[in-house]
């Protein structure tokens, strides 16, 4: 891993070099500084990291979606690394649409800016107001067995029933492995929220991959209207992580509340800020509650002393050996 970043830290460094150096061609210094070269050099350095991350780092790429570029065609920003369609976006939180109908139930506060999980920003799908059936984005991604994905989701509609919009994540097997099933890793519609409804904040999920279904597949984060194309739903992603098996560092079974692939002292931050909290009551939103992360693990109600139980059975697994050491003082 050290040698990893010397690398990488040697070509960044290569990189604004090679910035530099053309910025300061005569042809360009009426011009300087050149943004749309700054542009094109940021958005090549992005793609260049993720393919050097390809044999390190966990897929999907950019799946926090803190990277991204304008689409000047649709005005959205396209998440780098994924192919889009219809009503995709990069977002610094987010905020309903007033005109998107009625949002009688939703549990969040529709007048502020509903925040990123984990870093600045958030994926929103959306299926419009009328002018869509539906919006997904996708990227490959190779399975191994053991391996597990997590993340998390956020599902709120502006339809009623019978309009039964709905929200997935899956798994579709690419042309190179026709053998394989579809997998689906997440699904929520009205049926299950009802009526203008919508969850009371981040929704953590993951899914832990068989022999079987070791493979390429497409990842796809998806968003539809029902029956008709009236009414916008919203899909919201974030925080997206393949977690690798390793026999040498097994991934926890339960308590990696913040989706990095390990237990430790982050999750123990999440149980305590809800302990004693009634996870059963879902009819108040608290922006401080991370119960739908799963920290009532044991699915009692509340945030006891048996989830801390569970979390010690997990204590410190999916973290490598060099990883596990005290910190080195000045």
């Amino acid at each position: 891993m050290r040698l990893f970043n010397q690398l990488l830290y040697f070509c960044l460094i290569l990189l604004v070099l090679k910035a530099i150096l053309k910025l300061k061609q005569p042809e360009r210094l009426n011009s300087f500084p050149n943004m749309d070269y700054l542009k094109r050099v940021s958005g090549q350095l992005v793609v260049f990291l993720a393919l050097l991350c390809g044999a390190v780092c966990a897929e999907p790429n950019n799946g926090s979606f803190e990277f991204s570029e304008p689409n000047e065609t649709t005005t959205y920003l396209d998440p780098n690394e994924w192919v889009t369609e219809n009503i995709v976006t990069v977002s610094e939180g987010f905020t309903p649409e007033s005109y998107a109908g009625e949002k009688n139930n939703w549990k969040i506060p529709i007048a502020s800016n509903f925040p990123a999980f984990k870093k600045n920003k958030l994926l929103v799908l959306s299926t419009g107001d009328s002018s869509v059936k539906y919006s997904q984005a996708k990227q490959k991604i190779n399975i191994h067995a053991g391996d597990k994905l997590t993340g998390v989701y956020f599902f709120g509609a502006c339809d009623y029933r019978p309009y039964n919009d709905f929200g997935e994540i899956r798994l579709e097997p690419t042309i190179k492995n026709p053998e394989l099933s579809e997998i689906q890793v997440v699904y929520t519609d009205i049926e299950m929220l009802g009526s203008y409804g919508s969850f009371y904040g981040w929704k953590r999920f993951e899914y832990t991959f068989s022999e079987e279904q070791a493979g390429e597949y497409d990842l796809v984060l998806y968003v539809e209207d029902g029956i008709d194309t009236m009414l916008e739903s919203y899909f919201l992603v974030d925080g997206l992580v393949l977690c690798r098996y390793s026999p040498d560092s097994p991934l926890p079974d339960d308590g990696d509340i913040n989706c990095d692939c390990k237990v430790n002292m982050e999750d123990f931050k999440w149980i305590a800020n809800d302990w004693g909290y009634n996870c059963a009551d879902t009819n108040t939103y608290d922006p401080t509650c991370n119960c739908l992360l799963g920290t009532d693990l044991d699915n009692s109600g509340y945030v006891d002393f048996n989830d801390i139980l569970i979390m010690s059975d997990n204590w410190l697994f999916g973290i490598k050996e060099e990883e596990n050491t005290n910190p080195v003082i000045d």
